[in-house]
């Protein structure tokens, strides 16, 4: 009935914009149906009055936190409405729900609460999208999403909910039904969608008059004898199990074909510095021919992480995640004041410059190495939670391309903090 998810600053622009249905913008969910959209409706609009972004901006300046691109900045509580609450009480126990999750997180801590009532399958259910606080000891606020979200708040999370709820309904909900998610519970959106889907499928029948008995044509007990032997939970499995193959192989193509892109850069820059140092010869000083090839190299390098930024957002695209941020290019420092033979003094200027132009490259470099991480620890959990041994194929063939480009280290730390993240809740 209840699950939740992290996510990091890279995320936020594509979830805000499937929160609140933002104008102008291409939905990647192709289940809503726009004609009902109006009837989604945000709990959080009078204790958070701000566009989303900008108030969470604002509050992350107030927070300590650790720096890091990979991050995560705020989780989202989903709440599917169960069965047994009444239609008439739809928005009351959705507006019961956004009471107690901000009482409990905080309202000033609350992004926005939105209610999706125009996705297929008929699935009411609630994004409670909070920014993970907490306050230590001598009263700092830290981000900190491992520590409010941990296993002890997961594990107490629907009983608690369950209390708060039936209180404020004033009759019993199934918030916690004992089942566990490997037995069918805590289901996520998509997959509820899908048991929707199938059971309109299933033949309705014919009712007796004066009975409550259904009787079925031979057709219609036909198909109730297939889909029996298919088994509902088992077709969702393997449809779902498919639909991530082919998302992840994709992932893994991607990165394929960037070792081999880097290659051949790699390849035409070393043709670069050949020209470059031929030029430099020519200067007649070795602190001259220091500065052309470190220029003309910074240059190229420089082109690199444009292209591979534009890859990056193909990736991202991939997993269901997108990547917005622009690498800044600059292009107001002026050379015509460099004398032809460099002294000394000069040459030490020239050395500050380049210092200030490659620091920025080598940072970006950082960051896209820890892209390629967060692509490969998704392969990784894939990998860890199938049992289909074209799942382990494709890790090991990830596993071979990124440990020529990342220390090995490093990618099992990467590894380990994903594993202790990807905590799976019980209903």
């Amino acid at each position: 009935m209840a699950h939740v998810e992290k996510y990091i600053k890279a995320d936020i622009t594509g979830l805000f914009i499937h929160y609140d249905r933002s104008p102008g913008h291409s939905l990647s969910n192709k289940d809503i149906d726009t004609s009902r959209t109006y009837l989604n409706y945000n709990l959080a609009d009078q204790d958070q009055p701000l566009p989303q972004y900008p108030f969470l901006s604002s509050r992350l300046k107030q927070l300590k936190t650790n720096g890091r691109k990979n991050q995560n900045v705020v989780c989202d509580w989903i709440i599917t409405q169960p069965q047994d609450v009444k239609d008439e009480d739809s928005h009351r126990f959705f507006s019961a729900a956004y009471a107690y999750l901000s009482e409990k997180y905080g309202k000033k801590n609350t992004v926005s609460c939105y209610v999706h009532m125009d996705e297929i399958g008929n699935t009411p259910h609630m994004h409670f999208c909070f920014i993970p606080v907490e306050v230590l000891e001598d009263g700092t606020e830290k981000l900190n999403a491992k520590a409010v979200i941990n296993r002890k708040e997961l594990q107490s999370f629907h009983k608690d909910l369950q209390k708060a709820m039936d209180e404020a309904m004033g009759y019993h909900i199934s918030i916690t039904s004992g089942i566990t998610a490997a037995q069918g519970g805590n289901k996520t959106i998509s997959q509820l969608k899908e048991e929707t889907a199938l059971k309109k499928d299933l033949p309705q029948g014919k009712k007796k008059i004066l009975s409550s008995d259904t009787t079925y044509s031979s057709e219609e007990n036909q198909k109730l004898q297939d889909l029996a032997a298919d088994g509902i939970a088992y077709r969702i499995e393997k449809e779902a199990i498919t639909a991530e193959k082919q998302r992840l192989s994709g992932s893994a193509k991607v990165i394929n074909d960037k070792v081999r892109q880097l290659q051949q850069k790699e390849a035409d820059l070393k043709a670069d510095r050949d020209i470059t140092e031929a030029t430099a010869k020519a200067l007649g000083a070795s602190s001259a021919k220091e500065y052309a090839e470190l220029h003309e190299e910074n240059i190229q390098l420089h082109e690199a992480v444009q292209k591979l930024q534009d890859d990056i957002h193909t990736i991202a695209g991939n997993i269901g995640s997108e990547i917005m941020k622009e690498i800044p290019v600059q292009t107001d420092i002026d050379y015509s004041n460099v004398p032809e033979q460099p002294s000394g003094s000069v040459m030490g200027v020239i050395q500050n410059m380049i210092r200030k132009i490659v620091d920025p490259i080598i940072k970006q470099f950082q960051e896209m190495k820890e892209t390629l991480l967060q692509t490969y620890t998704s392969i990784h959990l894939f990998s860890i939670r199938s049992d289909d041994p074209e799942a382990r194929n494709l890790k090991e063939e990830a596993t071979e391309m990124i440990s020529g480009l990342i220390p090995k280290n490093e990618i099992q730390d990467a590894v380990d903090e994903a594993e202790y993240d990807n905590t799976w809740t019980y209903r």
